[in-house]
């Protein structure tokens, strides 16, 4: 699937803002060298559960932040910068961010297409 295939096939799926919210927070988690258990930790929950804030289907919320922060270090300040980053260009790029939550099927094709994505830019 070529980058324009795939932009394509994004710009055809509204993407929720949690899941947008929850990839920065991956990434950052990633960056930093840690696992979904260690953000579970800080936040006192299951992995599983941490895996639903992710993914979007749940919504991180201002103790999840500050717990995050206390625990392993990462700054919400960070988080929502480079958040409101990335809808900037995502939305420049002409694909539609909608305010809401993720679907257990949109969880699944978004992480698709990001992967495609993200193995075509490293080609």
């Amino acid at each position: 699937m070529s980058t324009e295939d795939i932009l394509k096939a994004l710009r055809s799926v509204p993407i929720p803002s949690c899941f947008l919210f929850g990839q920065i927070v991956k990434e950052m988690r990633i960056e930093k060298r840690l696992i979904q258990q260690d953000l579970a930790k800080a936040l006192d929950i299951k992995q599983s559960a941490y895996c639903k804030l992710e993914t979007g289907v749940t919504t991180f919320n201002a103790l999840h932040l500050a717990k995050i922060e206390d625990g392993v270090g990462l700054e919400p300040v960070s988080i929502f910068e480079r958040y409101e980053k990335l809808k900037k260009e995502i939305r420049a790029g002409g694909f539609t961010i909608e305010g809401r939550r993720t679907t257990p099927t949109e969880i699944k094709e978004l992480k698709y297409l990001f992967s495609q994505l993200s193995q075509e830019r490293r080609l």
